[in-house]
């Protein structure tokens, strides 16, 4: 099982991946690092990105994570750089959320974050003109709106993320079913359910 060559790593750690750790998936383990805001001097962490295609695009994912310690994450990254990006993820802080971040200039801001204890779900993130729309499903078919967040990136990828927003936290797996740029899936061995 192999990657396709679209894909690039920034910062890989391989010994924090595998597509054979659980057959059929996408493993990234959380590692002790983290972009946000300026506070991002020297990220370790993975980032698995892949170049979308011009104009409008939606990114989405099934996601199986049990974050039980603050700042554990993972989940759906549009990135331009450390600086200039939007997420989706799950996450825990104080409680079991969803979360969607959106950073510009080294400045982070959460659009919206809200309750949610289901360990696996589906994150999509739909891009319209300079808009990006993040919605969360437990099954796949009915969405729920998480937030809307107005960005101008150059040079932009998406991909998946993995971390922990605090040092010292557990390292735990991020198991991603599959990634779909538009339509289509960009990884392999993963299948589409």
């Amino acid at each position: 099982a192999a990657l396709k060559p679209q894909w690039s790593w920034i910062r890989e750690d391989s010994t924090h991946w595998s597509l054979s750790a659980q057959p059929g998936s996408l493993v990234i383990t959380t590692e002790n690092d983290w972009i946000w805001g300026t506070d991002d001097s020297s990220p370790q962490h993975n980032l698995l990105l892949t170049t979308p295609s011009h104009g409008d695009y939606q990114i989405s994912t099934r996601l199986a994570f049990t974050p039980t310690v603050d700042y554990q994450q993972a989940g759906l990254l549009v990135y331009q750089d450390d600086d200039n990006y939007i997420k989706l993820f799950r996450t825990y802080e104080d409680d079991d959320k969803v979360e969607m971040i959106h950073e510009t200039d080294g400045a982070p801001e959460v659009v919206n974050s809200f309750t949610l204890t289901a360990t696996t779900l589906y994150l999509r993130i739909k891009k319209q003109g300079n808009t990006y729309f993040a919605t969360v499903s437990l099954d796949g078919s009915l969405w729920q709106p998480v937030g809307a967040a107005a960005a101008e990136f150059n040079a932009v990828q998406v991909g998946l993320d993995a971390s922990n927003d605090y040092r010292s936290v557990p390292e735990i797996p991020a198991s991603f079913d599959y990634f779909r740029l538009d339509a289509y899936q960009v990884f392999l061995p993963c299948i589409n359910k």
